[in-house]
């Protein structure tokens, strides 16, 4: 704040009584100096208040401008304060909204709070509960430890008890390796010859071809060789003639072909399928009642004994050449006979032994597989089937079996070669 200041000036009361033309006039004696004392000392008086007040006018101005000072300051800090004012109106505000940030972060923390006086609660609950389990488990772990105890000795009771059976074990070991090489000397499977189901088909199905080849090559063309009386009279012998559907005086000769393929198959089979171990020795009585005792008592063994026969009449090459040699050469000489009988004018003796030599051999490996594969009559006088039989031509596929041409092969398995039969 400024102040108005105006120039020191004399006080106009102090001379207004003096003319300015006033000059002293002169008086005698002792009038005109007591005048004059009177004047000066008045004058005196005037000068000295005139310089208090000049003094005082001095001091006025130095407090004005002192005043003058002192309000440009306040001014200075008055706008100060007012800044310093707003910033802190601002400062309040912000203070204000952290206030309430952080009451509503107070209030969060109040329910987390909460929550973890809860989870405290429960963690406590939990603690107790493990205390009580490691008290538990404490006692029980000493139980164990007790029980350790006992185990270790009985642990090292153990070891010396293992010691001992080991020195024992090794004694033994070569007795056992012993005796696991005879026993799979004598449960490992038999392998008698190399067929298997696919072989023996093949080679009983090449058996048939065979007999038929012989029997069409045998009569020539249109059965020019064929003598019938013969054919007849082995027919009649035969007992099938009289169960036959055609009258004797009927028989045409594809009739008695068949019969002539049906008798020489008869003729394998007596003398070579149902003899299979002929190739080992002769046939007899007392040799079928052991098998059969066997067989009833134990099939397994009997399976396996009969293997055993094969194996070794199999590696005695020498006895089992002689044998199948003979073996063949009089299954041959029956049938050739029969077969020159009919057929009088060819001969069919090589291929006859051929098919001999076919039937022996394969006759043993029929009788060396593990089910032995062998012949089944099939009844006269039933239907025919057509999926278990099969016919040749010039049959009645409608009508009864009359002849077995080529019978049925079957083992207790899975193999099966169905028949060939003739139907009226």
């Amino acid at each position: 704040m400024e102040v108005d200041q105006e120039p020191l000036t004399r006080d106009p009361t102090l001379t207004k009584n003096i003319p300015s033309n006033h000059h002293p006039k002169e008086m005698p004696g002792n009038i005109s100096s007591k005048v004059n004392r009177a004047e000066q000392k008045h004058v005196q008086t005037l000068q000295r208040k005139l310089n208090d007040v000049s003094i005082r006018h001095q001091e006025t101005e130095k407090h004005c401008r002192k005043l003058s000072d002192d309000n440009q300051r306040l001014e200075n800090q008055l706008s100060c304060a007012l800044a310093r004012n707003q910033e802190m109106e601002e400062h309040c505000l912000q203070l204000f909204d952290d206030k309430q940030r952080l009451e509503n972060q107070l209030s969060h923390a109040l329910a987390r709070n909460q929550e973890m006086g809860e989870h405290c609660l429960q963690l406590f609950d939990d603690k107790q509960r493990l205390e009580n389990q490691l008290s538990h488990a404490l006692a029980r772990n000493q139980d164990t430890m007790a029980t350790l105890e006992r185990l270790q000795d009985a642990h090292a009771y153990l070891i010396r008890q293992n010691d001992d059976l080991k020195r024992k074990y090794t004694k033994k070991v070569e007795s056992y390796k012993e005796l696991d090489k005879n026993y799979m000397d004598l449960v490992r499977p038999l392998q008698v010859s190399g067929d298997d189901y696919s072989t023996i088909y093949s080679r009983l199905m090449h058996i048939r071809v065979s007999i038929e080849n012989l029997i069409q090559k045998a009569r020539g063309d249109g059965s020019a060789n064929l003598n019938k009386e013969a054919a007849i009279e082995h027919f009649r012998g035969s007992n099938l003639l009289e169960e036959f559907p055609v009258d004797e005086s009927l028989l045409e000769s594809y009739h008695l072909n068949l019969y002539m393929e049906s008798a020489i198959m008869t003729g394998l089979i007596e003398r070579l399928f149902n003899r299979a171990l002929a190739c080992i020795f002769d046939q007899s009585e007392e040799f079928e009642k052991i098998s059969r005792w066997v067989d009833n008592r134990d099939n397994k063994i009997a399976v396996r004994w009969r293997q055993q026969l094969c194996v070794l009449a199999a590696r005695d090459s020498d006895a089992m050449k002689c044998r199948r040699e003979r073996e063949v050469n009089e299954a041959a000489t029956v049938l050739s006979s029969l077969v020159t009988r009919v057929y009088p004018n060819v001969d069919m003796s090589i291929k006859i032994k051929k098919l001999c030599y076919n039937a022996f051999d394969l006759s043993f490996a029929m009788f060396g597989m593990e089910s032995i594969i062998q012949p089944a009559s099939t009844p006269l006088g039933v239907p025919f089937d057509d999926i278990n039989m099969t016919t040749p031509q010039k049959s009645n596929p409608t009508g009864i079996v009359s002849l077995v041409i080529f019978p049925a092969f079957r083992d207790n398995a899975a193999f099966n070669i169905t028949p060939k039969v003739w139907c009226s």
